[in-house]
């Protein structure tokens, strides 16, 4: 048996309310953003995404706001996240769906960034 090292795919999945600050993220968003959790709850979502003049509405804040504003799914847009040391990376891909409370109101957005490689261990 021979070990290699690959990359896998991970999927950062965060949430907002609608002030557009985070109220959720998850493990991979601590790995990507190298902060902890208590660190990102409460921050907005604008500066962990930066919206790109290259590509305007096309970023995760402009995607999570119409999510919510029109209610429906959208996606994949392609975005650029902060890590802890202010640089900037690029992701793959992100996609935004509302959250809805149990009337049926939006309350939110869910966000899931695809595309984001990280080192692993294979088997062959």
């Amino acid at each position: 048996m021979t070990a290699a090292v690959g990359l896998a795919q991970i999927e950062a999945v965060l949430a907002v309310g609608l002030d557009g600050r985070l109220v959720y993220v998850n493990r991979h968003v601590e790995l990507l953003t190298g902060r902890s959790r208590s660190d990102l709850l409460g921050m907005p979502l604008s500066w962990l995404f930066p919206e790109d003049g290259d590509q305007p509405g096309q970023g995760v804040c402009s995607l999570a706001a119409r999510a919510m504003e029109e209610s429906r799914r959208l996606g994949p847009g392609i975005d650029w996240v902060r890590s802890a040391d202010n640089a900037v990376q690029p992701v793959a891909e992100c996609y935004v769906a509302p959250i809805c409370n149990r009337y049926g109101l939006t309350s939110g957005a869910m966000i899931v960034v695809r595309g984001i490689n990280e080192r692993v261990a294979l088997r062959a």
